[in-house]
């Protein structure tokens, strides 16, 4: 049976069983060798930021140290941000003793009724002084006034401390353990304090170091130190290089077992596999390992190994895949392409601002110091710029571009190696036959549905495919009426085509064996239509034993005649029909991967106000012209190059 495709990736802690797909099973392994062979009482904090898998890790703790046959503790689990719902400071702190005393209470019942009588002495204990040990601790914890104790108890009562409760529960629990020797213990999972009000999280831990300080007793509880100085600011301030050691006190005072989740050792990449597979982005059959080495590497540099950013990403990737398979936008995308997209999605959700400028100017390379005017950035210090220059991530002039984009956001400042290395992965993997920007402009239409970040001035996304398809179903009926010798004629793709992408034809011409290639692009922007026509000309074939750099300067200068004469041809053609020209053939050249031919590239754009002006069918049939006389152009380069013609041979 064909196995289902998942849409989403739920955001629900790991349950005992599943599988480890981060790799830190042997990070639990030691915790539970520790516990299990721990004296009591002890407090274990699980350290982490939010999403970095605690609940997870807890889980599977409570499975191995309590669950499973035959192991020695009792669980019990509080999740602490339930009892606060809808409740006051003071009514949270009572709801939370009162569930952990209930929690001990229901599994003394269970056992026999003495036990179940020695529970309800606990119980009846707290109903008398909960709301004024509340107080008590809160005012010692925070340093607050919280007002004095009530007092509505009664005689007896108002000598009562938390002392006595705790001596009760410990009675409690010794007996419970006496009684039934099968377990030697008590472990509480305290869950979710990072998720409620860390005045309120400290006050809890005061709390349960005042009573449930006990013997047989292990606590492990959800939370980070970051929570904990949050909460103590009441009391000592705003944390400083001075007072650093009065938190650090109260936090060492409460635990002495601090654990951090090892997020930046999470080994992410079976995750990753596993849940692009599950989404359908990634057929199963594809074991590339240079694949799925780099999209790795890239949500490393981006979303980092956070299970809960992980996730987000994944859900991310599925709903603007499913968007795009209904409209064709997708279609037959290599490998590579998916890499890229999944790069660019990754920048979007990682570093909103960054993929924003990577929207305006998709080119990144070419990022300047008009860039920095235009983006309004600090300028930086030279003793700043020389430092920076130190570093490979931002030798380039759009690198420091790039860090000074990062310099205006701490958390952007922080990555910024990070964000180097994101985009110039996304650069090293466009092919090299292709254009940056160009290339990374057809595949930020695909992310865009997702894109929250907020642009100055409201964005008209049109559809590509809709687009080129509308005017790709004229030209096939019009480029043959067009043709001119000696052109035999134009081949396009057919309209099954991926037409989110360039449009790559092909013209067969007398004389030439090989077919000759060129591209149209179509790009709809903010209800503008441009088209882009681009094809290159070979000038050189055969191999280099030169410098590269120095052979090509040489070549250009023996064919200037000629592409000077090919530019004054490109020049008369977007005169004569409202282009202008990108790239002039004198004016650009590259060797090819083989070493074996140079070539360069010429490039025309026409932008259109709306989409009106440019859909209809008087308009393609212009579009139709132009293209096959663009075509004569390339057609006559070739003659030259082919030396079938001395010289280039103007079509004027």
């Amino acid at each position: 049976m064909e196995s289902k495709i998942l849409t989403s990736v739920i955001d629900v802690p790991r349950k005992a069983g599943q599988s480890d797909l981060f790799g830190i099973d042997k990070y639990k392994d030691a915790l539970v060798e520790f516990i299990e062979t721990t004296s009591t009482p002890i407090t274990v904090a699980i350290q982490g930021e939010w999403g970095s898998g605690k609940t997870s890790l807890m889980n599977t703790l409570k499975d191995e140290l309590c669950d499973q046959h035959g192991k020695r503790f009792y669980p019990i689990w509080l999740n602490t941000w339930q009892f606060s719902l809808m409740k006051s400071e003071k009514e949270t702190l009572i709801a939370i003793i009162n569930g952990l005393t209930n929690e001990l209470a229901d599994i003394a019942g269970k056992k026999d009724s003495k036990l179940g009588n020695l529970a309800k002495q606990s119980l009846g204990i707290l109903g008398r002084i909960a709301g004024a040990s509340v107080k008590v601790a809160v005012k010692s914890t925070t340093g607050q006034d919280v007002g004095e104790v009530v007092d509505a108890f009664s005689g007896d009562a108002r000598d009562t401390t938390i002392l006595k409760l705790r001596d009760s529960l410990n009675e409690l629990i010794g007996s419970i353990i006496e009684e039934h020797s099968d377990k030697g213990g008590f472990i509480f999972f305290i869950d979710d304090l990072d998720r409620i009000d860390p005045p309120v999280a400290v006050n809890i831990l005061e709390l349960l170091k005042n009573i449930f300080d006990l013997d047989n007793c292990v606590f492990i509880l959800a939370i980070d130190y970051d929570v904990v100085v949050k909460g103590l600011e009441p009391k000592f301030g705003k944390l400083t290089d001075k007072n650093e050691r009065e938190f650090r006190s109260f936090f060492d005072k409460i635990i002495q077992l601090p654990f951090s989740m090892p997020v930046a050792s999470y080994n992410i990449d079976v995750f990753l596999k596993n849940s692009l597979e599950g989404i359908g982005y990634i057929p199963k059959e594809n074991d590339s390992k240079k694949f799925y080495e780099n999209i790795t590497e890239i949500a490393y540099n981006s979303v980092g190994s956070n299970p809960r950013s992980l996730k987000r990403l994944i859900n991310t990737l599925s709903l603007i895949s499913i968007i795009n398979s209904e409209t064709g936008l997708d279609k037959d995308q290599s490998d590579i392409d998916k890499q890229i997209n999944f790069a660019l999605v990754c920048l979007q959700v990682a570093y909103p601002s960054i993929y924003k400028a990577v929207n305006e100017e998709p080119d990144f390379r070419v990022w300047n110091e008009d860039t920095a005017i235009k983006l309004k950035l600090r300028k930086l210090e030279d003793h700043e710029i020389e430092s920076i220059r130190n570093f490979e991530e931002f030798d380039e002039e759009w690198e420091q571009i790039l860090y000074r984009i990062c310099d205006r956001d701490s958390y952007l400042k922080r990555r910024a190696f990070n964000i180097s290395a994101l985009l110039n992965k996304i650069a090293e993997l466009v092919p090299e036959d292709a254009e940056l920007g160009e290339h990374i402009s057809i595949l930020l239409e695909l992310s865009s549905v997702t894109d929250v970040q907020a642009f100055d001035k409201p964005r008209i996304i049109s559809n590509r495919t809709e687009a080129t398809g509308s005017i790709l179903e004229n030209l096939h009926k019009l480029i043959p009426q067009k043709i001119e010798a000696p052109i035999i004629n134009i081949r396009l793709p057919s309209l099954k085509a991926n037409l989110n992408r360039e449009l790559w034809c092909k013209i067969n011409v007398k004389d030439i064996e090989y077919k000759l290639g060129f591209g149209i692009l179509i790009s709809p922007k903010n209800n503008k239509i441009t088209i882009k026509i681009r094809f290159g000309i070979p000038f050189y074939d055969g191999l280099i034993n030169e410098n590269p750099t120095e052979f090509l300067s040489s070549i250009i200068e023996k064919s200037m005649d000629s592409l000077n004469l090919i530019d004054a041809d490109l020049e008369q053609f977007c005169k004569i029909n409202d282009y202008k020209i990108n790239k002039f053939a004198s004016k650009s050249g590259r060797k090819s991967r083989k070493d074996d031919y140079f070539s360069t590239a010429t490039e025309i754009i026409k932008t259109y106000e709306s989409v009106e002006d440019f859909n209809s069918e008087d308009e393609h049939e212009r579009i139709a012209k132009e293209i096959v006389n663009y075509c004569l152009i390339k057609v006559h380069a070739e003659y030259w190059f082919l030396k079938i013609n001395d010289k280039y041979k103007s079509i004027f």
